[in-house]
Order: C-alpha cells, then sequence, then structure tokens
C-alpha cells in the first residue's frame, strides 16, 4: 500500500500516524519522539502508556516503525488500546529478504508477510 492509498483509507478518518517523521498522513495526529518529526505528540513509542485516550482512533497507521521498537507485543496492545473497535491498523516494514530490512542499524528485528498475523483473529 503506497502513501496515496493510504491518506485515501484516512481521508475523514480519525487517525493517528505513529512514528510519522517528517511525512505524516495528512489529518492524522502524528506522534513521534525524533526531534525533526513534523509530530504533534511528542513520544517515545517504546515508552507505555502513550498519551492518547482510549478508543481514540479509526485508523492506527504506522510505515516502517514496528521493526524500531523493542517490544512488538506492547506496541500491539498499545495500538489495541487507542483504536476505536473494528479499527483499521495499517503496518508497513521492509520484508526480511529486502536490503533495507538490514542497512539501518536501528532495526530491532526482521519481519516477514505473515509476521502480524500473531496478533489478529481467524
Amino acid at each position: 500500500m503506497n502513501t496515496a492509498d493510504i491518506e485515501r483509507l484516512c481521508k475523514g478518518r480519525s487517525t493517528v500516524d505513529l512514528g510519522c517523521g517528517q511525512d505524516k498522513i495528512a489529518g492524522a495526529v502524528g506522534v513521534d519522539f525524533a526531534g525533526n518529526a513534523n509530530a504533534d505528540v511528542r513520544h517515545d513509542l517504546d515508552a507505555y502508556p502513550y498519551p492518547v485516550t482510549d478508543g481514540t482512533f479509526e485508523v492506527v497507521v504506522l510505515r516502517n516503525v514496528v521493526e524500531h521498537v523493542r517490544d512488538v507485543v506492547g506496541l500491539m496492545e498499545e495500538i489495541h488500546r487507542i483504536g476505536r473497535a473494528g479499527a483499521d491498523v495499517l503496518i508497513t516494514t521492509p520484508h526480511f529478504s529486502s536490503l533495507y530490512s538490514y542497512q539501518d542499524p536501528t532495526h530491532q528485528r526482521h519481519l516477514a508477510l505473515d509476521s502480524m498475523d500473531y496478533f489478529t483473529e481467524g
């Protein structure tokens, strides 16, 4: 899913862009710790809970973020907490077979297509 597709899905819906960096989704609340990020909320995504009210967002976006956090289970619990019932959760990450998965020394893990299946029902 490219950025234009993600922005279409988010349009008119309450959206949070976790780890937004400088390229925050239009209309989303950006959460990021980096000083150069276009964040509305400055917060370390490895520190729980996030300063966000329970059940706030219809869409939770993480583009190239999940591979950087120390505690993926904690991250997913936090996504579940801040997302509304039935929220769309959009996660992108470099595939473990991609050179991009290994080029960045801040990556904590390498993921595959079905890595997030652990967190879904059915």
